[in-house]
């Protein structure tokens, strides 16, 4: 009954370590609504300073640009206008009360990773305010990705045409596996005097003046995290700066403008995430955001010979969302929102200020349906809005629903075509500066509302071959903007007022290509461009010279192109930017037109390492053929022009 048993361990071995990268899918084929968006290797590759840069190769966006670095740069989402478009940073929206449009040429792309453009809908797990935009405007600094007791720094500087000089620094260290911390600041200086000529044929060059800026930026970040279920971020913001405000060039005056504009902005933004189950999640937000602006025009015509304006802004924000998912296919959230806007004039021409104070209570109830086939989400959004001011009447008070749906739908298992359709109704009230701004305001106006309306098929496919994925999405949809706020002069032309006239119907077409390669032998190539067909038309009144006539500063035909290659440690960006001829006002006439442009821009770029230190060169050439354009008229932008800059970072 004994016996005995002869064992033999298998040979304890280990393989080598194998990294695995891969270049990201494209999502906007995949999503129930039009997504676009730019990683961070993207954004380095389309020659962008600041956010306004990278939104300029988006389908539909228009970006209004007064020239210069530090030149007003705002944007209007399939011609809805700036104040439609909410700007998210790390999930927060940043506010303007005052003016209802965020500058993007002030937020710049040093410290961020991702920018996309959402229209309609971002997704159900989202701040209510999320919800109150025709279009989001999502910024995300990620965290870098370090072991615990690492410490990761990036240094850069740039230099270039027109006296720039921008050096940059970003600090990050993990403190432990909880707690994570980064440091980002920034300089910026340019005189911006760039040479110009008002018609193409003068062969005479004038120098743009009072285009200077000065501005800093310093932004804190830290993330406390259990895990990814659990975990705070906070960030801490600001930014102050010092510019010219160049005016229009008229008859080539080009000693027009010498106003100045100074602004200090500093915002605290808290986020706590919380995932209870699979089921079930929250999200609490709080923010406070203090904006200061002083604008001075010395050439004002009154006693004192000059005219100035100081506005002090504040914010109190809070909001928290919740978010159920009974069932694999189907998620509920419902969320709100509550924040306190004041505005305070404090320069020495002040007489009798409002001080406006406005309370917004935002609710929202939101439901996501997934299956294989279909997805549907939907919204319903409540906006109550109350306004007080210490004198002189007040804006009106505010109680409205508007809802949003959205579907996509696949309708076969094989082939990769999606079939998606949005509507939603949204509306923009009033800002301070329309409601109270001397002798423009108006406290008698009313919402601006929206209805939005898209259909689009989209198809991405992902290959084996040399071709990693194909990308095709085309988005028809029409706008219609109704009580529109609009200026319109009184007695004369140096008197306006804020009314509402306007009604705006918009059609238009997106279409979308995006082509990315694998690598091969080292080499790699990537290419999109878009297309947008768009007509913005002015139905406010038949016997009016306007009617049916393209809205200010709306080509009917734009796009964009870029085109990545990269062989061993060198890379080449070529990127094209086209506008067709506009009307700088609403009568459609050859004394208004605005001619179109193309603008080629590129750059490249050698990446390598010495032992632990990575470095990357970059060479940019703007406005590669000197191009005399003009995006708003009278403003002219600059010609060619150049930057070089170096980025160190240790592994």
């Amino acid at each position: 009954m004994l016996f005995s048993l002869s064992l033999e361990a298998q040979q304890v071995d280990s393989l080598p370590e194998v990294k695995v990268s891969s270049t990201p899918s494209p999502v906007n084929a995949k999503n129930v609504m039009p997504v676009q968006q730019f990683q961070k290797n993207e954004l380095q590759q389309l020659n962008s300073l600041s956010v306004a840069d990278a939104v300029k190769y988006f389908a539909g966006a228009n970006v209004k640009d007064y020239g210069g670095i530090g030149g007003l740069k705002t944007v209007s989402i399939r011609s809805l206008g700036a104040n439609h478009t909410g700007v998210d940073y790390d999930g927060i929206i940043m506010s303007d009360a005052q003016g209802g449009q965020i500058d993007l040429g002030k937020l710049s792309l040093d410290n961020i990773t991702n920018v996309s453009l959402i229209n309609s809908n971002p997704g159900i797990f989202m701040p209510a305010r999320s919800f109150a935009y025709g279009s989001l405007l999502q910024l995300k600094s990620l965290p870098a990705k370090i072991n615990v007791g690492c410490l990761k720094y990036t240094l850069s500087i740039k230099s270039g045409s027109f006296g720039f000089v921008n050096p940059a620094a970003k600090v990050a260290y993990k403190w432990n596996r909880f707690l994570y911390s980064s440091l980002n600041a920034e300089l910026q200086n340019a005189n911006g005097e760039y040479p110009f000529s008002t018609y193409e044929n003068t062969a005479e060059k004038k120098q743009r003046i009072n285009t200077d800026i000065q501005s800093q930026r310093l932004e804190l970040d830290n993330r406390f995290g259990i895990n990814d279920s659990n975990f705070i971020a906070m960030k801490a913001y600001y930014f102050q700066s010092e510019r010219g405000l160049p005016g229009a060039v008229i008859l080539n005056n080009s000693a027009v403008g010498r106003e100045r504009l100074w602004d200090k902005n500093f915002f605290l933004q808290i986020t706590w995430q919380k995932t209870f189950s699979a089921k079930s999640k929250l999200l609490v937000n709080g923010k406070y955001n203090y904006a200061y602006i002083k604008y001075l025009n010395p050439d004002y015509f009154n006693l004192q010979g000059r005219l100035e304006n100081t506005f002090i802004q504040k914010e109190y924000y809070q909001s928290a969302v919740y978010n159920y998912s009974p069932f694999t296919f189907l998620s509920l959230s419902v969320g709100s929102d509550y924040f306190i806007n004041t505005l305070n004039r404090t320069d020495e021409f002040v007489v009798n200020f409002a001080e406006p104070v406005r309370k917004t209570w935002l609710n929202n109830f939101a439901v996501k349906f997934i299956t294989t086939h279909v997805e549907i989400q939907g919204n319903i959004l409540y906006s109550r809005i109350k306004e007080k001011t210490k004198t002189g009447p007040a804006g009106s008070n505010y109680e409205k629903l508007t809802p949003a749906l959205s579907l996509s739908w696949k309708p076969f298992q094989l082939i990769p075509i999606r079939v998606r359709m949005f509507y939603k109704n949204i509306f923009r009230i009033p800002t301070f500066n329309d409601l109270y701004y001397t002798y423009v305001g108006n406290t008698n106006l009313r919402p601006e509302f929206a209805k939005q309306y898209n259909a689009g098929i989209t198809w991405q496919q992902n290959t084996t071959g040399i071709i990693q994925a194909i990308e095709l999405t085309t988005d028809a949809y029409r706008n219609i903007v109704t009580d529109k706020i609009v200026a319109v002069p009184r007695q004369n032309l140096f008197q306006w007022s804020m009314q509402n006239i306007g009604k705006v119907e918009i059609k238009g077409l997106d279409v979308g290509v995006r082509i990315i390669s694998r690598s091969v032998n080292q080499f790699q190539s990537s290419f999109r461009c878009n297309y947008t067909l768009q007509k913005a038309v002015d139905v406010t009144d038949k016997s009016s010279a306007q009617y049916n006539n393209q809205m200010p500063y709306t080509p009917i035909h734009s796009g964009a192109a870029s085109l990545h290659l990269s062989f061993q440690k060198y890379s080449i960006n070529y990127n094209v930017l086209v506008s067709g001829s506009r009307y700088k006002n609403g009568e459609n006439n050859i004394y208004n037109l605005v001619d179109s442009y193309v603008i080629n821009d590129v750059s490249f770029s050698y990446n390598s390492s010495i032992k632990t230190i990575g470095y990357s060169l970059k060479v940019e050439l703007n406005n590669l053929l000197n191009k005399h354009y003009e995006v708003i008229q009278y403003y002219p932008m600059p010609g060619i022009n150049y930057r070089i800059g170096i980025i160190l970072n240790n592994k």
